[in-house]
């Protein structure tokens, strides 16, 4: 499975190239580290490229169709909405032979952009989250009374632990998942939150799986060490010449202000020069994630909607 999924990234890499989405599930990466909890299929269906996941629900469409770039074209949508909306029609019809239920059938992942090719007398929508997008030179910078608190925990952190900020490397996965399952039994402990609980669960597969692949997928990953012992790590991705995506983040629980450390300084790593914003990708509908997120002051909430049909 994983070797055919990977046979289609040059594919899905080249449909991506030039359109320079924001938001996360645009990209290889999102689609393989879920391959695990879907099966995905790839048409290209009027020229446009359409993503199929299924499950043991059924099966939905895991991006709104997309096509390549055309230079001066693709964002012409007067002409490109009578063929997307013929292209949406018929991945309904795809879906429906293949669920039980109608309310299988949908569009995950649509963003506002998409949304507006979408005729209300036809399409329901439902917001499903927002995608936290900052200012990199913000994260870097600390500055200003609205991150006064932020800056006061990266200088804490800074003096109290002498510490190493090093490059990921494969030899480190096991530390690292031990870590993971250090902090999730902590979280697990803590929390009554059955969706948030299962979410915990299912992350440590997606973890293992972008260590494992983490070449081949061309992420970055940053690891901090205290006294020797990895205490955090994170790992991320371009997702176009503008915008880099923070794909995960794991601290160990202790040390104060050890995670924006981690946050900051991944930030201002060489690797990501000439990037000028921050995905932190959505809170899964999580109270405690979206007060974390918001507290580092995001420049664009980045809306996701699911669409069904009428």
């Amino acid at each position: 499975m994983t070797q055919d999924l990977f046979s289609k990234k040059k594919m899905i890499d080249e449909f991506l190239t030039g359109i320079a989405y924001h938001h996360s599930s645009f990209s290889f990466v999102n689609i393989f580290i879920w391959s695990d909890f879907f099966d995905f299929r790839f048409e290209i269906i009027n020229d446009y490229l359409c993503v199929f996941a299924t499950h043991e629900l059924g099966c939905f469409l895991y991006l709104p169709p997309f096509k390549k770039y055309a230079e001066g074209k693709f964002f012409a949508r007067k002409k490109m909405g009578k063929n997307f909306l013929l292209t949406v029609e018929e991945c309904f019809k795809i879906m429906r032979k293949e669920n039980r239920s109608p309310s299988v059938s949908r569009i995950e992942n649509v963003t506002l952009r998409e949304s507006e090719l979408f005729g209300v007398d036809q399409f329901s929508f439902f917001q499903k989250s927002y995608e936290y997008c900052y200012f990199k030179e913000d994260l870097i910078n600390l500055k200003g009374n609205a991150l006064k608190s932020k800056r006061g925990a990266f200088n804490h952190f800074v003096k109290s632990y002498p510490c190493e900020f090093l490059p990921f490397s494969q030899e480190m996965i096991l530390e690292c998942l031990s870590l993971y399952d250090q902090w999730s039994k902590n979280r697990l402990e803590r929390s009554t939150d059955e969706v948030y609980n299962h979410m915990i669960q299912e992350n440590r597969s997606v973890h293992e799986k972008a260590m494992r692949y983490y070449r081949d997928l061309g992420l970055i990953g940053r690891v901090v060490l205290v006294k020797g012992k990895i205490v955090g790590y994170s790992f991320g991705f371009p997702l176009n010449s503008q915008t880099f995506c923070i794909l995960f983040e794991i601290t160990q629980l202790g040390f104060f202000g050890l995670s924006v450390f981690l946050f900051s300084k991944f930030c201002e790593d060489p690797q990501l020069e000439g990037y000028e914003f921050i995905n932190a990708m959505d809170d899964f509908g999580m109270k405690n994630m979206e007060a974390a997120k918001m507290s580092f002051r995001p420049s664009v909430l980045l809306p996701s909607y699911v669409i069904t049909a009428l």
